[in-house]
């Protein structure tokens, strides 16, 4: 992670926010520094979904989000398999999108060698919520 501990240290940083009227600026190093999982993720050769092509435990994952309060709909739309990440468990991640504003989420679950792209619709929901959805419905799948 990267860091800045000596004084005229010099660094990349993005700036978040400037306060003339305290000469003060919001800096962050995280942002400029570069995704491990979007960029695993984009070295994946993705196919197109059609419809029976997940395991079980990918397509339970897929009813149990699309009949959990507050989501409107949910559409796999991508599938891809990654010899180099094997997850023992079932991993769902939520991506940055820039149409969470009304209620669109795109989501990845890992399983195996398997990787699936989600697209979810939860307008009632924001961010956070649906986050601990994906995690609570995961674990509740995977358990079972």
């Amino acid at each position: 992670s990267p860091r800045a501990d000596l004084p005229g240290q010099e660094l990349v940083a993005k700036v978040l926010s400037a306060d003339p009227v305290n000469v003060r600026l919001a800096l962050s190093m995280k942002q400029m520094s570069t995704d491990p999982l979007t960029l695993s993720l984009d070295n994946l050769a993705w196919e197109a979904y059609a419809s029976g092509s997940l395991g079980t435990d990918m397509q339970g994952l897929v009813d149990a989000l699309a009949t959990s309060v507050g989501v409107d709909s949910v559409k796999p739309t991508r599938v891809a398999q990654d010899p180099h990440h094997v997850a023992q468990e079932l991993e769902v991640y939520l991506v940055r999108s820039d149409r969470e504003a009304e209620g669109d989420y795109t989501a990845v679950a890992r399983l195996g060698v398997s990787a699936m792209e989600m697209e979810l619709r939860a307008a009632e929901l924001n961010r956070e919520q649906v986050k601990q959805l994906l995690q609570r419905v995961a674990s509740r799948i995977f358990t079972q």
